[in-house]
C-alpha cells in the first residue's frame, strides 16, 4: 500500500491542469500507452473515473491536446503527448468512467505539406530536418551517425506528405523514426540515442524474466517515466525464457541474452488504485 501512495501522475488538457499530482488519488486513472518505431504508431488509452460531466463535456474535446505525465513522489515525467481522438463514457456500479482514447503526434489530418528544393549537395540530415520543421516539431538527430552517407548531387525537391518522405529516405539510408511526445526521433539503424546504458535487473525494478529472441528481447520493469525509444539497455539477470526458431535444430548460445539492447517499442501500463504500474521494452541487438 505505501507504494501506491508514491505514485504520482498528472492529466493535462491543452496545457491546463485537469487532474494535478496530488488530487490523483482522489481519482482512480487507468492506462496504455504506446511508442514504436514507425510513421505515427503512437496512442493512449486512459480511463479516469468520477469526473464531473461538466469537465468532460466542457475540457474534453475532440482535437484537444492531452499530455499525462506518470512517475513517483521524487520521479515523475512526460509518458504521452498528443491529441484526443475520442471520448467514452461508461458505468461500473456506481462508478463513472470516462475513456480518452488519443494519438500521437503526426497522425494523418493533423499533418501539413512540405514544399522544399534544395541544391546541389544536400544531406540527408537537412531533409530529414525540413520534414520536421513542416510538422512543426523539433527533429532530435545525432549528425554523427549520418557521418557516411553523401549529400544528394543533383539536389531534392519534395512537395507533398513529410511522413511520406521520411518513409522513403528512412529505406534509402537505413535509420528509424517516430514521432514521441511531440517531437522527431531518428535513429540509424544499429545505432541509438544519445544517453547512457540503463542496467535492468531485479535490483533496479524489473519484474519477471525477461524473453530472449535470436535478434533481441523484451523486459518488464516498474514503470519509468524516462525511458524512450531509441534508448539503450542491459540486462543483467540469471534467469530467462527464450523465444527461439527451430530450437530443436540450433544451439542457443552460453550468451543468449547478453550485451547491449536499443529499444525500439516501449510501452506504459498503470493502474493508480491497482498493481499494474510498468514498463515494457522490446529491444534489439546492435548489428
Amino acid at each position: 500500500m505505501t507504494q501506491l501512495y508514491r505514485r504520482r501522475y498528472e492529466v493535462l488538457i491543452d496545457g491546463d491542469v485537469l487532474v494535478s499530482g496530488d488530487a490523483g488519488r482522489q481519482f482512480r486513472a487507468q492506462f496504455e500507452v504506446l511508442h514504436d518505431f514507425g510513421s505515427f504508431n503512437s496512442y493512449c488509452d486512459l480511463t479516469l473515473s468520477n469526473l464531473r460531466y461538466t469537465t468532460v463535456a466542457s475540457a474534453l474535446k475532440r482535437g484537444g491536446k492531452l499530455t499525462l505525465r506518470c512517475g513517483y513522489v521524487d520521479n515523475i515525467d512526460v509518458i504521452f503527448s498528443g491529441t484526443i481522438q475520442n471520448t467514452f463514457n461508461h458505468r461500473s456500479g456506481t462508478e463513472i468512467n470516462t475513456q480518452i482514447i488519443a494519438r500521437g503526434s503526426g497522425t494523418p489530418d493533423t499533418r501539413p505539406i512540405v514544399n522544399k528544393s534544395f541544391g546541389a549537395g544536400v544531406s540527408v540530415v537537412e531533409l530529414i530536418r525540413a520534414c520536421a520543421d513542416a510538422m512543426d516539431i523539433p527533429a532530435i538527430i545525432i549528425e554523427s551517425q549520418f557521418s557516411d552517407v553523401p549529400g544528394y548531387v543533383g539536389g531534392y525537391r519534395m512537395t507533398g506528405d513529410p511522413l511520406q518522405f521520411l518513409n522513403a529516405l528512412s529505406l534509402s539510408h537505413s535509420f528509424s523514426f517516430t514521432i514521441e511526445n511531440g517531437r522527431l526521433l531518428v535513429v540509424r539503424k544499429g545505432q541509438s540515442r544519445a544517453g547512457s546504458v540503463e542496467q535492468i535487473s531485479q535490483f533496479t525494478g524489473m519484474e519477471g524474466s525477461p524473453e530472449i529472441t535470436e535478434v533481441g528481447a523484451t523486459v518488464t520493469t516498474r514503470l519509468n517515466p524516462r525511458a524512450r525509444v531509441g534508448d539503450r539497455f542491459q540486462i543483467n539477470s540469471q534467469f530467462a525464457t527464450f523465444n527461439y526458431s527451430n530450437v530443436f535444430f540450433q544451439n542457443v548460445p552460453d550468451s543468449a541474452g547478453l550485451g547491449i539492447y536499443t529499444t525500439t517499442r516501449l510501452s506504459h501500463s498503470g493502474d493508480s488504485h491497482g498493481d499494474i504500474w510498468s514498463t515494457r521494452r522490446e529491444g534489439v541487438r546492435p548489428v
